[in-house]
């Protein structure tokens, strides 16, 4: 008995651990890889670069990498489908990429698009295909493989940019860069892939792309929002004081956004136990307090060492990039609430509460964009350093009231210590959407 009270924490732990450490190892290669690449563009080249990236990642949640959130909840309550669930989402997320392929045809009568972006975008093909296979391994706590694959990814680019920049064949650019990424990318791709088929084991999975689109919907929505938020400042930016103010912007951003690793992580190895059919009210809640325990130290700890050691840090990037400390610090308390919205996102989703996410997000983004243009425009870098935490407290308040409630009706509802799931979390039947 006592070993099965405390296996679902054991099993948290042990994955959240592996999990971590891996993606540590690989998080140092890509902090490397930063410094390499933002020492040899410099801040204007730097601020082009990250401006795509930027325009890139609103692509990628149109692609469908939500799905693969949902592919972590839908495989912690019925393991015994979780291969159908991802080929179902690969092939919807192949689907929307041809749709997204046809309207950049459309538009590019129109609009002219540079081609960094272009190969972006098959890039972030290759990149969404990775993440079904990441959240298909975690969902059966294939941790290890998971950091061993995102460990490959950095360092692999880095081995061909020290080569590059050995050879001295040719300046780094962001059209080089794009395009290295996109390379790297489409082939560990396709070896995850060879790797999924024998696993298959000559099984061919049920797909229905019907289930995921009435199943996986609100999760789309929600990262496409998510998306919109966390890059409008950017855009912003760049539209309004140009490429080398992005360049001071995006360093300290990225610097703030490593700290969201670790709880990212986490929060994925958790999804699928919280959401298990099996999982009681106890073992529920005594995952839940830690989590908060964990939020809370984490972000006041990480928070202090990004205001104290913002100059230190940026001095990693080169002098150039000394301007952006006053920036990390005044962005340092958002881990503090970023890690708040991890937990509170986590009970909502746990709880088939997703919808109610879209609704929090749809009060945010409007509030993001308008701030934004007010705000980004006469105070520069430093202005979109404060609509990006302000953005992140209220989100976070926002959401803990969202968690709060669904709490409340779970333990309205439901009164046995059993957490049982309710019909719409139950159902996978095509015409049946989850509540």
């Amino acid at each position: 008995m006592p070993q099965s009270v405390t296996s679902p924490l054991r099993v948290l732990l042990s994955g959240a651990s592996v999990a971590v450490v891996g993606d540590l190892l690989a998080r140092v290669i890509s902090l490397l890889l930063t410094v390499l690449v933002t020492r040899a563009m410099g801040p204007t080249l730097y601020g082009e670069y990250t401006s795509v990236l930027a325009s890139l990642a609103l692509v990628a949640s149109i692609i469908g990498f939500g799905l693969d959130t949902w592919l972590l909840r839908e495989g912690g309550r019925n393991p015994n489908k979780l291969l159908d669930y991802a080929a179902s989402v690969l092939l919807t997320k192949f689907i929307a990429a041809c749709c997204v392929v046809v309207g950049l045809l459309v538009l590019g009568n129109q609009v002219q698009f540079y081609l960094p972006f272009l190969i972006g975008c098959l890039g972030i093909l290759a990149d969404s295909f990775l993440n079904t296979g990441f959240a298909t391994l975690r969902a059966r706590q294939r941790n290890s493989a998971v950091a061993l694959t995102q460990f490959a990814l950095p360092a692999s680019l880095l081995v061909m940019l020290l080569l590059l920049q050995v050879s001295q064949i040719t300046q780094l650019s962001p059209l080089l860069l794009i395009a290295f990424q996109s390379t790297i990318s489409w082939a560990v791709a396709l070896i995850l892939c060879v790797c999924g088929l024998h696993a298959l084991d000559g099984r061919r999975p049920r797909i229905d792309v019907r289930v995921v689109a009435f199943g996986a919907w609100a999760f789309v929505v929600a990262d496409l929002l998510a998306n919109v938020y966390s890059q409008a400042a950017t855009l912003q930016l760049r539209a309004s004081a140009g490429a080398f103010e992005v360049g001071l912007f995006r360093p300290a951003l990225n610097m703030l956004s490593v700290t969201y690793i670790i709880p990212a992580i986490v929060f994925g190895v958790s999804l699928p136990l919280l959401s298990s059919p099996t999982i009681t009210r106890s073992h529920y809640m005594r995952i839940l307090r830690l989590w908060v325990l964990g939020a809370l130290g984490y972000g006041l700890l990480v928070g202090a060492a990004l205001a104290l050691g913002a100059p230190l840090i940026m001095r990693l990037y080169g002098e150039k990039f000394a301007e952006a400390a006053p920036v990390l610090q005044t962005l340092s308390p958002a881990t503090l609430f970023k890690v708040g919205s991890f937990a509170c996102s986590l009970v909502m989703l746990s709880r088939n509460r997703q919808t109610w996410r879209i609704i929090l997000q749809g009060i945010v983004v409007p509030l993001n964009v308008l701030f934004g243009a007010w705000i980004i425009p006469t105070y520069g870098v430093y202005g979109a350093a404060w609509v990006t935490l302000g953005t992140e407290i209220v989100l976070f308040m926002l959401y803990a009231a969202g968690a709060i409630w669904a709490l409340k009706i779970w333990k309205d509802t439901n009164p046995s210590d059993q957490i049982k799931q309710t019909p719409q979390a139950t159902q996978t039947e095509p015409h049946q959407r989850p509540g």
